[in-house]
């Protein structure tokens, strides 16, 4: 286990774009997942996000995205959503329209009893307000879960998800490296608390640098 943590650390550390730094934030956000096989091939997901900054005092974005998948087997699944993420901009309460239309491929690798290994490729294609053009985001994320029997439904996640888009000016988009613990509370609900570290890059701003306050809940209906 632990060769596959170093493993995952390393690869943070290289995805990691060397920045400056120069605004830090201390944001939470809260993002409840509710997942549902409908058979053997095809499942859905409906996620809600809420996202605060300047001190966790002001609401940043707001996030609705459901998705569905297909299962093809040896652990790929295939996926189409939809986002609707309206969000704020400074210290205005005023909201700004975001669509957004994404595909992914998710592979979850069980190891051994407890543990997993998720590995996910994005795309999105992003409908901003007063933006002229489509912008074109991929994201990868390594995901790493250890939750055995002898932990007594504790368990820990680590992951790194680092974001790029294709038809800017500056390619680099955010990276977000993160630990949480996870408890089950019953078959159904997973809380998963987490610290994430998020260096973003904005246009016509400062890099931001945000200390993160995560908490998913998991529901699996």
């Amino acid at each position: 286990m632990m060769k596959i943590i170093n493993i995952l650390i390393a690869l943070i550390l290289i995805l990691t774009p060397k920045i400056s730094y120069a605004e830090k934030d201390t944001l939470f956000w809260v993002a409840p997942v509710i997942q549902k096989n409908l058979n053997d091939n095809i499942g859905t997901w409906l996620e809600f996000q809420s996202r605060f900054k300047n001190d966790s005092s002001q609401v940043d974005r707001i996030m609705i995205r459901p998705g569905i998948n297909y299962n093809v087997g040896n652990g790929i699944t295939l996926w189409l959503g939809y986002a609707y993420a309206p969000f704020t901009i400074g210290t205005s309460s005023k909201f700004y329209d975001e669509h957004r239309i994404w595909q992914q491929g998710l592979h979850t690798l069980k190891i051994d009893e407890g543990v997993q290994l998720l590995s996910r490729l994005r795309f999105e294609q992003r409908f901003i307000e007063n933006k002229d053009n489509i912008i074109h985001r991929v994201r990868y994320q390594e995901r790493f879960v250890y939750r055995p029997k002898s932990w007594n439904n504790f368990g820990v996640a680590i992951w790194d998800e680092i974001f790029f888009n294709i038809n800017t000016k500056d390619m680099f988009d955010q990276n977000r490296s993160a630990f949480g613990v996870q408890y089950v509370i019953n078959k159904n609900i997973v809380l998963e608390p987490t610290y994430m570290l998020l260096i973003q890059s904005r246009e016509n701003k400062d890099n931001l640098y945000g200390n993160t306050g995560l908490l998913f809940i998991w529901i699996t209906l």
